[in-house]
């Protein structure tokens, strides 16, 4: 037997609720509980959740009323992209 296909709206509330879920688990420091927040998601739904967690890292970067300032976006960009460069040239040793 086939399931039903599942709504967006609640599809997107499961990704929350594994978002949130993620959240408290790096807020109480309990890596170990990552994976199994993990296992059960199809590839599409845990490349939502990290884009969603991402997402929520960047906001936080960001000060309140300028998320969608694109000169605010320009200059996060190339932090994160200076960053980046420096810690790739530091794993490469």
């Amino acid at each position: 037997m086939t399931m039903p296909e599942e709504s967006k709206e609640v599809r997107l509330a499961r990704i929350d609720a594994r978002v949130t879920a993620l959240m408290l688990v790096a807020l109480d420091g309990q890596t170990q509980d990552v994976e199994p927040l993990l296992d059960d998601l199809s590839a599409e739904d845990v490349g939502d959740v990290v884009h969603s967690l991402a997402s929520v890292s960047l906001l936080s970067m960001m000060p309140r009323g300028r998320h969608d300032d694109p000169d605010m976006r320009a200059r996060l960009g190339a932090h994160l992209r200076a960053r980046l460069l420096e810690r790739q040239a530091r794993a490469a040793g």
